[in-house]
């Protein structure tokens, strides 16, 4: 008789994405930036003549590998909890629970701080980018407000009410805005 981890059989509410969502999710996640195309100005002013698409690409085949083993894991251990629900059932709860204390606070440090540091930055420069090439000085001085402190805290409060807006209306908008991104920054890298 083979072993389980849990006594009964997941219910359905945490199995409402499939694997092809986790997988944009994930890259979501590692390349946030590519969600925005804003950022395409400001990679093509810097690296002139490259290939973002096949930088993405290059860059992006070794995280493939961390997106299936997280799917595969999900697969085997069906249930909500993710890291703490693996590593509790492995090893042992108060591991767990130590172990998604610091996985939590190592993604708002890494994910929320520094990728609204990043997409402040990045919009910053094409802000004003854009008031540059179209001559408004409106926009350039826009570009230096969103390089500043306060813009960069007023765009994280923006994705804060954005984010709180997602949780509100649930998983089908989430579903939805994830493949709309999706097909914007494949459209807009090509």
């Amino acid at each position: 008789m083979e072993s389980k981890y849990f006594v009964r059989k997941a219910s359905g509410l945490v199995r409402e994405f499939g694997a092809t969502d986790l997988i944009l999710i994930a890259s979501a996640m590692v390349f946030g930036l590519v969600f925005t195309t804003t950022q395409f100005p400001w990679f093509y002013g810097f690296n002139p003549g490259a290939n973002l698409a096949l930088s993405l690409t290059i860059a992006g085949i070794p995280f493939v590998f961390l997106m299936l083993v997280y799917w595969v894991i999900g697969v085997i251990m069906p249930r909500s909890g993710s890291d703490y629900v693996w590593v509790s059932r492995v090893f042992h709860p108060s591991i767990g629970f130590a172990w998604s204390f610091l996985y939590m606070f190592a993604v708002f440090i890494t994910a929320y701080v520094g990728g609204l540091s990043a997409f402040s930055y990045a919009l910053s420069i094409a802000v004003t980018m854009w008031g540059l090439l179209f001559q408004n000085p409106g926009l350039v001085t826009m570009g230096n407000f969103l390089s500043s402190p306060i813009g960069a805290f007023y765009i994280a409060v923006g994705f804060t009410l954005l984010f709180a807006v997602f949780a509100i209306f649930g998983v089908r908008l989430i579903k939805g805005l994830l493949y709309i991104s999706w097909g914007a920054a494949i459209w807009a890298s090509c």
